[in-house]
């Protein structure tokens, strides 16, 4: 959309990560982290599972070790399946998907440190584990220099920002007949 290529262009010196939500991938759990955070950690689209998953397990053993429990909670959302630890094995069904939220936002804290621009295209497309969990990062926003750009159209359906100090909404109007008859 042209507001996010505009916040793109004043979004000079920051970090780029980009991802278009698609119709196909709305029913893939954490499809737009796993486009996000692949990118993000310098992971291709190709590579095997083994390399993410070694990829993760070193990363998170030098810079968050007490995150190594919740290394399959991570996994998920880079769309890998990692055997799960004793603390994942004992933790309630009903608080896997909280827990999954904490480990992740913990690790985006200490893997990005430095400021980084998150674009995210058609999130009316969104699948509803990525909309979860991207509400839940809109939450740490506010304390972290990261820039989350959302484009989406009026629906039910994919991501709707979360009522939170730090999300500003741009909701655009139609065009009045004379502005649209300028365009002619």
């Amino acid at each position: 959309t042209r507001l996010l290529q505009a916040l793109r262009e004043d979004a000079t010196g920051l970090r780029a990560l980009n991802v278009t939500c698609e119709a196909y991938s709305a029913a893939t759990p954490y499809a737009v982290w796993r486009e996000l955070l692949r990118e993000f950690m310098e992971i291709r689209r190709d590579d095997p599972d083994a390399v993410v998953v070694d990829c993760l397990r070193r990363e998170v053993t030098a810079r968050a070790p007490d995150l190594a429990p919740w290394l399959p909670l991570i996994g998920m959302a880079f769309g890998v399946e990692i055997a799960p630890t004793p603390e994942v094995e004992m933790l309630a069904e009903r608080n896997r998907r909280s827990k999954l939220h904490e480990a992740v936002g913990r690790f985006l804290e200490v893997m990005m440190p430095d400021p980084v621009f998150i674009e995210i295209e058609n999130a009316h497309h969104m699948d509803v584990a990525s909309a979860a969990l991207l509400s839940f990062v809109a939450g740490l926003c506010g304390a972290r220099p990261w820039l989350v750009g959302v484009a989406r159209r009026p629906s039910d359906s994919g991501f709707t920002a979360p009522q939170v100090s730090s999300v500003v909404r741009i909701e655009l109007e139609p065009l009045s007949p004379d502005d649209a008859l300028r365009f002619t």
